[in-house]
């Protein structure tokens, strides 16, 4: 979301406009009224830590704000972090709650990996391999339904003019661009600062531009062009 868009859904928030409200660690300052209950999914994840710009622990304000409001926070993990598991099982105001059994009975997993280094760049797309390509395919031709992990926000990891080798970078952080192709913007990961994306070299001013790497919005034009028929 945008800062405007994120205005508005605290606003809708702080009217009551929703009863559950699901976000990122940010949320957990998020102006809630009458809340009932905080969860708090894998809570293991060091992601909770916020550590660039005011520290905080999300898991420490979740159960801060628990006792200011007397209301229950739930932390739910399979691997628990080593304060979580210490408290639960030694002080009072902690209940360990435990699963001995998996919800429900699955086949194991197959798991395949793919060493992008052996296969042939001039052939296969590193981004949709031939193997994944497959794959989704024959999921699909079974009517089931496929869920791509990527952990790279944007289009492209930074950009470089082929010409004279000039890098954008942000002029904040010193760190190159991500472009994002459904802003046409270059954003900077670290601290939000953009700028518009003309196509040409700030630099030398040619239009040979070459877009490295690989975010989730260029695997996601590849499968819209491989796989069209696919909602």
């Amino acid at each position: 979301m945008n800062e405007a868009e994120r205005y508005e859904r605290w606003l809708d928030i702080w009217e009551n406009e929703f009863d559950v409200i699901i976000g990122t660690r940010s949320s957990i300052f998020t102006p809630i009224g009458k809340l009932g209950v905080i969860i708090l999914d894998e809570e293991h994840d060091p992601s909770y830590k916020e550590g660039t710009r005011v520290r905080y622990n999300t898991r420490d304000v979740a159960i801060k704000l628990g006792e200011i409001l007397n209301i229950p926070v739930v932390m739910g993990s399979a691997t628990p972090s080593i304060v979580t598991r210490y408290k639960a099982e030694n002080e009072n105001d902690f209940t360990l709650l435990e699963i001995p059994v998996k919800a429900q009975s699955s086949s194991p997993l197959e798991l395949q990996v793919v060493d992008l280094k052996k296969i042939d760049r001039l052939k296969e797309d590193t981004a949709i391999t031939g193997k994944l390509f497959t794959a989704i395919r024959e999921e699909l031709e079974k009517n089931n339904k496929i869920i791509i992990f990527l952990n790279r926000r944007g289009y492209s990891n930074f950009v470089i003019c082929n010409k004279c080798g000039s890098v954008p970078k942000c002029s904040a952080c010193d760190l190159s661009y991500n472009y994002h192709s459904d802003r046409r913007k270059l954003v900077c990961h670290h601290c939000g600062r953009e700028q518009n994306y003309t196509g040409m070299c700030p630099v030398c001013g040619a239009d040979n531009i070459f877009l490295c790497g690989t975010g989730i919005q260029r695997v996601q034009s590849k499968l819209k062009m491989r796989f069209k028929n696919t909602p």
